[in-house]
């Protein structure tokens, strides 16, 4: 747990610039709010800007000599990765996790908050704003969605298993039960913790850490276990690989093999 912040002014903050520059423009956007990155998949929009701009802006100003690590920020300057780096608290930001969801005025977005120092995730925040749902945690300190504390949930037997990926893995969907994707790591990770699913496979290239640096710790604080394929622990870094998430280590060493 860090004494650095109070986790309920963080969600505030979080809350009120959903609240200012993300929700006005739900289902509102312009043609010119939106703009191609790396792919016509790969978009931004005026409400990311706008919302990574307000973040940063705010946190910083709350936790004097912060870094942040942004989204948006990054894909203009690659080099923004080395303050995670540094030995200054570094706030990770994806100001609108699943932008195409929220181009299309589909509710399945979400806002990702991190605060790291050392490469290690002190602190996790994930909300949806078109529900006004918050999970939020601190390490060591358990995970919580609007006040009630979380815990993963395993099944049974394998084949009762519920997974969330956007990948194919054929063999491990013929020895679960489903699998689905929400187009959201935010609202991915905040069914994982909560219990709606029970796996998460995540392998984006790379693995980019405002995805994930706030789910895994925060799964993690409900009980879960999470690693690279490989083994190696996740850290907050962009990485090459697969994020395997699972209810434990059990299950996770179980089903690798099928990953």
């Amino acid at each position: 747990m860090t004494q650095t912040i109070n986790i309920d002014d963080i969600a505030k903050i979080i809350k009120e610039v959903a609240k200012e520059e993300i929700l006005p423009r739900f289902r509102n956007l312009k043609e010119s709010d939106i703009e191609q990155k790396t792919s016509p998949t790969d978009l931004v929009t005026i409400a990311d800007k706008m919302s990574e701009k307000a973040l940063k802006a705010r946190l910083t100003d709350y936790l004097k000599g912060s870094l942040v690590v942004g989204e948006e920020e990054t894909f203009i300057d690659p080099n923004v990765y080395e303050r995670l780096k540094e030995p200054n608290y570094v706030w990770i930001i994806d100001p609108v996790d699943g932008t195409n969801s929220f181009k299309e005025g589909k509710e399945t977005f979400g806002v990702i908050v991190s605060l790291v120092k050392n490469m290690e995730t002190l602190a996790g925040f994930i909300y949806a704003p078109a529900s006004d749902e918050m999970v939020v945690g601190e390490l060591h300190s358990g995970a919580y969605k609007n006040g009630q504390r979380l815990h993963v949930k395993d099944a049974d037997k394998i084949s009762s298993l519920l997974a969330i990926t956007g990948g194919k893995y054929e063999n491990l969907r013929k020895e679960i039960g489903s699998a689905y994707w929400t187009r959201s790591a935010a609202i991915a990770y905040q069914h994982l913790a909560e219990g709606k699913a029970n796996l998460g496979v995540f392998s984006t290239k790379p693995i980019k850490p405002w995805d994930h640096a706030a789910g895994v710790m925060l799964h993690r604080e409900a009980g879960g276990y999470s690693s690279l394929i490989n083994g190696e622990q996740y850290k907050p870094y962009p990485v090459e690989g697969v994020l395997f998430v699972a209810p434990n280590k059990d299950r996770w060493m179980e089903l690798r093999q099928f990953i």
